[in-house]
Formats: structure tokens, sequence, C-alpha cells
């Protein structure tokens, strides 16, 4: 059934030095670097698996934004943990500081992912 979610992730960061600010990363650069992938593609949008052609249709017919997740995915909290967690990944500054993403569909409800 086609129900929503207000989703909630924390990105957990790891290093074994600090810089002149005593931070392994300022947080503003991991946030702008899902901010910016969740702002174009996520927010106020439908997530759709990428095979339900129908649901598809009918956001589309209605005006509204989507998003249709990857192939091999699915519009669940643990595929759009690994989306992050792949996003900051390939990031130059945090791919080598990203230990995991948490993603929560509810408060009592997440899903972690990590390598």
């Amino acid at each position: 059934s086609l129900h929503g979610h207000k989703f909630f992730a924390e990105i957990t960061l790891s290093g074994n030095k600090l810089d002149k600010y005593g931070f392994v990363l300022d947080f503003g650069i991991a946030k702008k670097a899902i901010k910016d992938f969740v702002d174009v593609n996520w927010d106020h949008a439908t997530i759709c698996h990428p095979f339900d052609y129908k649901l598809q249709k009918f956001v589309k017919d209605e005006g509204d934004r989507y998003y249709i997740m990857p192939k091999g995915e699915t519009p669940s909290a643990e595929s759009i943990a690994k989306i992050l967690y792949n996003i900051c990944l390939d990031h130059p500054l945090i791919g080598d500081l990203i230990k995991s993403v948490q993603v929560w569909e509810t408060p009592d409800n997440s899903a972690i992912y990590s390598l």
C-alpha cells in the first residue's frame, strides 16, 4: 500500500587524525554532500520501486515529484541507507572516513548499512 515516511539518517565517520579545528571532518561537509542529493532526488518525492510502472505513471500524471530507485534496490530504509553510504564513499573528503549510515523510517525502526 502507498504510504510515506519522514526518514532520518545518521552518518558515522571515523578517523585517526583530527584537523586543525579538532574535527575528523567538519559535519557541514558531510551534511552538504548528503543534502544536495536528498534535495534534488528525494525531498517531497515519492520513492518508487524500479518496476512499479503503475505508481510511476500515477505520480507523474498527478504532476508530483518521484524518484525511481536504482535497478536491484527497493524503496526501503535498507536501500536508502546503502545509497547514502555510497554517496559518502564516493565523496573525496568523506570516502575514507565513512563507517556506517543508519536510516530510521519510524522512531523505533531503522536499518544500518556498512561495509
